[in-house]
């Protein structure tokens, strides 16, 4: 439900101005519902540079005047 309103007010946002979204897809390897959460220093310090990664390529996409969507996705580094 929560990420179902998440899209709706992106995409009204992206009515006004464009909007990059970096959306974090989890490996097999990471928690979920049936696992306990993993927040050692090396779990979180992979993420974040996952993040980067992403955030990094969303900006060189930008500043190359690619012609992206009004709403644009980007999923995990390597997905």
């Amino acid at each position: 439900m929560f990420g179902n309103q998440t899209i709706q007010r992106l995409q009204s946002a992206a009515e006004e101005s464009p909007v990059v979204y970096l959306s974090y897809r989890p490996v097999d390897e990471e928690a979920g519902p049936e696992k306990t959460f993993d927040l050692s220093r090396a779990t979180i310090s992979a993420a974040r540079a996952v993040g980067a990664a992403d955030m990094g390529a969303a900006l060189e996409r930008i500043g190359q005047g690619d012609d992206l969507p009004a709403l644009t996705v980007i999923r995990r580094a390597g997905d």
